[in-house]
């Protein structure tokens, strides 16, 4: 099914539970890409005095971290960070399973074999003990981040990719085009 420009507004629109997910993803996004100029304070500002009460206040409204800094500050400008490494990981994931998926349906044999029982060994593993191996070792940085939730979710789209090459290798028209 191929929808017309903008037709998927008026979709999303019949759908009480999307425009309610499409209203948190935009104003995440606008407060991500507004932070500096709407935050409040500082993301990093450290203020010792507030330490003492770190409840929501009228200048803190939702009050203060350990070391002094304001919450709502630091989603705002979290925001941006999150607009950035999950598209990237979600992008890097789709390219990286398509393109195993694809070599291994295609070429079938040891090579299927081989990435499938990779990709199964990644999808076994414990997801939140690679994530802590991976930043203890390398650090939290954002290419890090990417890079493994790039490689936990490609076996994922790389299994369907593999299955619908594999059902096109075998159709008729394909086996007639190789003769």
């Amino acid at each position: 099914m191929s929808l017309r420009p903008g037709a998927w507004i008026a979709l999303l629109g019949r759908s009480p539970i999307g425009c309610v997910g499409a209203a948190i993803v935009l104003f995440w996004a606008a407060m991500g890409l507004l932070a500096p100029w709407i935050a409040p304070y500082p993301p990093n500002r450290i203020d010792p005095a507030l330490i003492a009460y770190p409840y929501p206040t009228a200048a803190n409204w939702l009050g203060v971290d350990q070391l002094g800094r304001d919450i709502l500050s630091r989603l705002m400008w979290g925001a941006r960070t999150v607009l950035t490494v999950a598209p990237a990981a979600v992008l890097g994931a789709a390219i990286l399973g398509t393109i195993l998926g694809l070599v291994a349906g295609y070429k079938g044999g040891a090579v299927d074999s081989i990435l499938m029982r990779v990709g199964d060994t990644l999808l076994a593993f414990p997801k939140i003990i690679l994530y802590l191996i991976v930043i203890a070792r390398f650090g939290a940085s954002a290419f890090n981040i990417i890079a493994v939730v790039t490689v936990t979710q490609a076996p994922i789209i790389a299994r369907i990719v593999r299955a619908v090459t594999l059902d096109v290798r075998n159709r008729d028209y394909v086996a007639a085009g190789q003769i």
